[in-house]
């Protein structure tokens, strides 16, 4: 079933951005599809520090913290993304379209619930 969404998601990305007649990104500013991937991980991490009910200068600094973990996952500097996001500012229709796909993103990982991580038994998948 999990490769049932999974499947439909890419299709969906896929139509969304491979046949439709783009703006060239300029370089330094992350595609569209990448954008996707790091605005749907962070808005996840915003919520998970949300529910920690922390103090707001913990949660400021777990989030930071864990803020810079996540641009070094998906290998982009903080300045870049900020420009980045500031670029689809700008594009109003591309940001929709990003942000359609970062709803459908969210919505997918809520419905599969959280993700286990595969114990260490030595047996591989």
């Amino acid at each position: 079933m999990k490769n049932v969404f999974w499947s439909l998601g890419g299709l969906f990305f896929i139509s969304l951005f491979g046949c439709s007649n783009k703006e060239e990104i300029p370089v330094g500013v992350v595609e569209p599809q990448r954008m996707i991937s790091i605005l749907t991980d962070i808005h996840q991490l915003e919520t998970e520090v949300a529910s920690l009910k922390l103090t707001y200068d913990s949660s400021t600094a777990l989030y930071k913290q864990q803020q810079q973990l996540l641009f070094d996952k998906h290998n982009v500097s903080d300045s870049v993304y900020t420009h980045s996001f500031e670029y689809y500012l700008e594009h109003v229709e591309m940001l929709d379209k990003i942000y359609a796909a970062v709803v459908d993103s969210l919505s997918v990982r809520r419905n599969m619930g959280p993700r286990k991580e595969p114990e260490e038994s030595g047996e591989s998948l």
